[in-house]
């Protein structure tokens, strides 16, 4: 993650701009901004609308963030993760995007839940090789182990199912099966669909297998795939008891490891 920003910033250095990249909280105001975002990323059926990222923000503000790029003085938001806490028995009743999170508006937000669940990550068009995708992960890593949550928890996308299916069929071959599909490695030994590769390159992602129907994604051919994050801190809480619990130690133990980890995703 670093390494790639850092290449991109030494070449923009070069040409003579320098971009800031910041994260923080997103706010009510930042919506329109957001909203292009959303569009640019998913088009007008799959992006968030306003009053869905309003409800957001107003039930979980803290769970919002967003990417910030300062250019010649000017800032830009250029990208948006959004995430909401759920219990384990709405995790084990967990079906889809839409039902899980109320049709995005996540209302069903639990804030004492044991799972930090990404609802959404966008990234403006053109920003992709900054790494603003993959520091916006490190965010939702280090909001898991700040707040003592048990596990990081979403559901990612197989864009290469359909067109890989296609192929075989066109060969004469019968389609593959989700479920054998996030199997498949390609010769290098490595995981053959891009995003799910990527996805399980990060230390300790967990694959807990194929929803189907999970979201309105074609080149998924509507299959989604849940991941989990473990919290690697979170027996700390009660291993260590009072050590852990007081305020300067605990808050020393917590924020280096949070800086670890999201350096490490």
């Amino acid at each position: 993650m670093n390494s790639i920003f850092g290449r991109m910033r030494k070449s923009l250095r070069k040409a003579g701009r320098t971009p800031k990249l910041s994260i923080r909280t997103a706010t009510l105001r930042d919506i329109p901004e957001i909203v292009d975002v959303e569009l640019a990323a998913w088009g007008a059926e799959g992006s968030a609308s306003a009053d869905k990222l309003e409800s957001r923000i107003r039930i979980f503000p803290e769970g919002q963030r967003v990417a910030v790029v300062e250019e010649s003085g000017a800032r830009k938001i250029v990208g948006f993760v959004s995430t909401m806490r759920l219990s384990f028995a709405q995790v084990l009743q967990l079906t889809s995007w839409a039902q899980i999170t109320n049709d995005g508006y996540i209302s069903s937000h639990d804030p004492g839940g044991d799972y930090l669940y990404g609802v959404d990550l966008s990234v403006r068009n053109g920003y992709e090789r900054m790494g603003v995708g993959n520091l916006l992960l490190g965010e939702i890593a280090e909001m898991v182990v700040k707040n003592g949550i048990r596990y990081g928890l979403l559901g990612g996308r197989l864009p290469g199912l359909r067109e890989f299916n296609d192929r075989r069929i066109s060969g004469g071959l019968p389609p593959l099966k989700p479920g054998e599909y996030i199997e498949l490695r390609r010769d290098d030994g490595r995981l053959f669909d891009r995003e799910l590769r990527f996805y399980m390159s990060i230390w300790s992602m967990e694959n807990l297998g194929v929803l189907p129907n999970y979201f309105s994604d074609p080149d998924s051919l509507d299959n989604g795939v849940l991941l989990r994050w473990p919290n690697p801190l979170y027996r700390w809480f009660f291993l260590l008891g009072l050590p852990y619990r007081l305020p300067l130690i605990g808050r020393l133990v917590v924020w280096l490891n949070a800086k670890v980890i999201k350096a490490l995703v």
